[in-house]
């Protein structure tokens, strides 16, 4: 029987949703929500299913809902659908504190629901290619992102990328020791960001996230006492070029396959998404990491 699904804010990411969810045939999109009337107008009779002007409504009619409205609304709709037993699926980040997103973990647990959210860096065929015994002792970050005149770096995400990473990795993020620093530039502009970490199962973590005049790259080192493997785990915004080749996985195609193990895997996958607990853990990391850079 096909899950009912329903699509809470229909911006960039959340009309992708609804086109995904629309086109899956085991999935029945009965409709969208979105303070834009004219625009959720637009993707419903694009996506063959009904506009609600309530969220209540819309939260009825479903059994899973998708939340993709800005990240300051974030809590109060989890919270909605998730107490009235809802599954839920959070874009990154969960909500706009650690006291919002606790407070999610707390009224999951006490529904029953399950509250996932969209991993900040999206799973990686990458990982596919690594399958050690054991955690590693050693991860190694160089993360780079090509200067703009006209973007800034969001340091905030591109730190819960790597915690992203360091979780599924070591299976922990708890951290015994932690230093971080950053490397400013005139205005006091953050040019590069550094932290090393030690966790309580041993691995040794060092991240250097740094802007650059050359293509982004994203290259993660692991190493243990038998063998040293390097991953990259580069993603195409759009169409293949001679720097992210046709190897190279596009945002759209990790999105579905998170939007598949959560809907669809029984029981947690590396493919998957973040619980709302895990969430939990790295937005308290990057606090404490953000704390060390003021």
């Amino acid at each position: 029987m096909p899950i009912s699904a329903g699509v809470v804010g229909i911006g960039n990411r959340g009309a992708y949703r609804a086109r995904s969810l629309g086109a899956n045939p085991n999935v029945t999109l009965e409709g969208v929500s979105d303070a834009d009337s004219r625009r959720a107008g637009e993707v419903a009779r694009q996506n063959g299913c009904r506009v609600f002007s309530s969220t209540l409504d819309l939260f009825e009619a479903c059994d899973t809902i998708f939340v993709s409205v800005p990240t300051c609304d974030h809590f109060l709709v989890a919270r909605e659908a998730t107490r009235l037993g809802k599954d839920v699926f959070l874009e990154w980040p969960p909500a706009t504190s650690i006291d919002e997103v606790a407070s999610l973990v707390r009224i999951s647990h006490e529904a029953g629901s399950t509250l996932s959210v969209s991993a900040p860096l999206l799973h990686h065929p990458a990982w596919e290619t690594w399958n050690p015994a054991t955690p590693p002792s050693i991860l190694q970050f160089d993360f780079s992102y090509r200067n703009s005149q006209h973007q800034d770096i969001h340091w905030p995400h591109e730190i819960a990328d790597c915690l992203t990473i360091i979780l599924k990795a070591a299976g922990s993020l708890a951290i015994r020791k932690l230093d971080a620093r950053a490397a400013r530039s005139t205005g006091a502009i953050i040019h590069t960001v550094a932290f090393t970490a030690q966790l309580e199962k041993g691995t040794l973590i060092q991240v250097l996230l740094h802007r650059s005049d050359a293509p982004s790259r994203r290259v993660l080192t692991l190493a243990d006492r038998n063998e040293t493997t390097s991953l990259s785990f580069d993603i195409r915004e759009d169409a293949p070029t001679s720097s992210s080749p046709e190897t190279t996985p596009s945002v759209e195609s990790l999105l579905e396959a998170e939007q598949e193990a959560f809907m669809f895997s029984t029981v947690p996958t590396p493919g998957g998404t973040l619980s709302i607990a895990d969430s939990l853990v790295i937005v308290q990391q990057i606090e404490r990491i953000l704390a060390k850079l003021r």
